[in-house]
C-alpha cells in the first residue's frame, strides 16, 4: 500500500490541517468555558465579513475555510524552516513559531485593520497565546512524525558554515 504522506508538500499541508483541527477544539472549549470571547473561525471570517456576521452559520463556514488555508500555509512554512535549519531544537522552534503566530494573527491583524475583531481583554489574549502555541507544537509534531526522512538532522546540506 502506498503511503498517503509521500511528498513534502502533502506532509506540510496535512500537518497544518490536523494541527488546526485540534487547536480549534481547544479554542471552542475555552470559548465554552468563558475564558475567551472569540474563536479562530470568527477572526478569520472577520477578514471578509462584519463582526456581527461572523457568528452566523455562513460566517463560521467562511472562517473555517480561511482558517484551514492559513493553517496549510503555516504548515508549509514550518516544514521549510526545518528543511533549511534542521530538526535540532525543534521544541524551541515550535515555541517561537507559536509566539510569532500569536503576535501576527491575534495581535497585528486586528490592529492593522485586517481583521475587524479586537480581542479586548487579557483572558482572551492569553487563551489565544495558549492555542497558538499548541498549534505550533502540533504542527512540529506531525511534521516530524510523518516527514522526518525529508528533513536533515542539523542543517540543509548545501549551506556553508
Amino acid at each position: 500500500m502506498e503511503r498517503f504522506f509521500n511528498d513534502d508538500l502533502t506532509i506540510a499541508v496535512s500537518s497544518g490541517i490536523c494541527a488546526t483541527l485540534i487547536k480549534n477544539c481547544a479554542s471552542v472549549l475555552l470559548k465554552l468555558l468563558g475564558i475567551k470571547h472569540y474563536i479562530y473561525w470568527q477572526l478569520a471570517a472577520s477578514v471578509f465579513l462584519d463582526e456581527s456576521q461572523s457568528w452566523e452559520a455562513a460566517g463560521l463556514l467562511i472562517g473555517f475555510l480561511a482558517d484551514l488555508a492559513v493553517a496549510s500555509l503555516l504548515g508549509i512554512i514550518f516544514f521549510y524552516v526545518f528543511r533549511f535549519t534542521g530538526r535540532q531544537h525543534h521544541w524551541a522552534k515550535a515555541a517561537m513559531g507559536g509566539f510569532f503566530i500569536w503576535l501576527g494573527i491575534t495581535g497585528l491583524a486586528p490592529n492593522l485593520g485586517i481583521s475587524k475583531i479586537t480581542l479586548g481583554d487579557h483572558s482572551t489574549a492569553l487563551a489565544f497565546l495558549i492555542t497558538d502555541t499548541l498549534f505550533s507544537y502540533l504542527v512540529v509534531y506531525f511534521i516530524l512524525r510523518f516527514g522526518k526522512e525529508y528533513l536533515p538532522e542539523q542543517r540543509y546540506p548545501g549551506r556553508k558554515v
